[in-house]
């Protein structure tokens, strides 16, 4: 393969798995601004560490859902944005703020890359 082809192979694979990851920000975007809990929990991993203000958990898929739902239940959002983002190997990381009714949140989430699919492995959420 010559230089040309190999650069515009790689150049091809870096927008594709940007693309892809900006996919996953986005998807959770959507489901924090709009108090999607079933979103979310499709793109939790197996086992997932959360913090709400500061209680840290370490949660089957199910049990960290049924965590975010109560969180919605109590803080009613009416909006989202993402702060900041970056990525590095593997592994991502998204930093929003969430409106709520009863006042903003910071939320950060670690997500990892295997096999070709974005999953949440830490959320924290943390009262401004």
């Amino acid at each position: 393969m010559d230089l040309k082809k190999t650069i515009l192979l790689g150049l091809f694979m870096l927008m594709s798995a940007a693309g892809y990851s900006q996919d996953a920000i986005q998807q959770i975007s959507a489901a924090f601004r709009s108090a999607d809990t079933a979103a979310l929990e499709l793109l939790l991993d197996d086992k997932v560490q959360i913090a709400v203000n500061g209680q840290q958990q370490l949660l089957s898929r199910k049990e960290a859902g049924k965590e975010i739902a109560l969180f919605f239940t109590k803080n009613n959002p009416s909006g989202f944005s993402v702060i900041h983002q970056s990525r590095k190997g593997q592994s991502q990381y998204m930093i929003g703020r969430l409106d709520t009714e009863s006042g903003g949140f910071r939320v950060y989430c670690l997500i990892s890359t295997d096999k070709n699919r974005n999953k949440i492995a830490q959320i924290r959420i943390e009262k401004l």
